[in-house]
């Protein structure tokens, strides 16, 4: 059993007739239907109900479905992995926050360990120019910080822009 004819197995049934799959799979027909007799001779099982208006999966035919949907999306999972090991990102990420920014980016920042597994993100909180001064001092890797701040030899990225109000208390009546 290969990999391939899982994957004409599985397309032959999603598509439903044998026709159809080879147009979405870029193939003639026949070639199609040999590489799952192929298929079904090696198993000795048949995996399709073929009719006139398509086929239709046996009980095997749905069990072998089942599988080849684990096992192509495991090749592709596995795919992935080995060619990302060789280009991996990993390490630590010491980002320090201000406590305004705590409830807002992590949420953010939860997205790079999806796509960094790898990478562990060490959080720490302070005022922003505790903050630089850690920067300066190399104890963490990068800041969310609130501006206006002088520094000339760090780049700084807007975040986002932050709508800001003055609050006074009303007038009170007088009776």
């Amino acid at each position: 059993m290969e990999f391939r004819q899982l994957s004409y197995f599985k397309t032959v049934v999603e598509m439903g007739s044998f026709t159809a799959a080879a147009k979405q799979l870029h193939m003639a027909q026949p070639p199609l239907s040999r590489q799952i007799s192929n298929l079904e001779d090696e198993l000795n099982v048949q995996l399709l109900n073929r009719g006139a208006k398509g086929v239709v999966p046996t009980d095997a035919g749905k069990l072998l479905l089942a599988y080849a949907d684990q096992l192509i999306q495991l090749r592709a999972e596995a795919d992935h992995q080995v060619r990302f090991l060789g280009t991996a990102v990993s390490g630590k990420l010491r980002l320090g926050m201000i406590s305004s920014a705590v409830g807002v980016v992590p949420n953010t920042l939860a997205t790079i360990t999806d796509y960094y597994p790898n990478v562990q993100l060490l959080i720490s909180e302070s005022d922003t120019y505790q903050l630089i001064d850690q920067l300066e001092k190399h104890q963490i890797d990068a800041a969310i910080v609130r501006t206006p701040f002088s520094v000339r030899h760090m780049r700084e990225e807007a975040l986002m822009e932050e709508r800001m109000v003055a609050v006074v208390p009303k007038p009170m009546k007088r009776d």
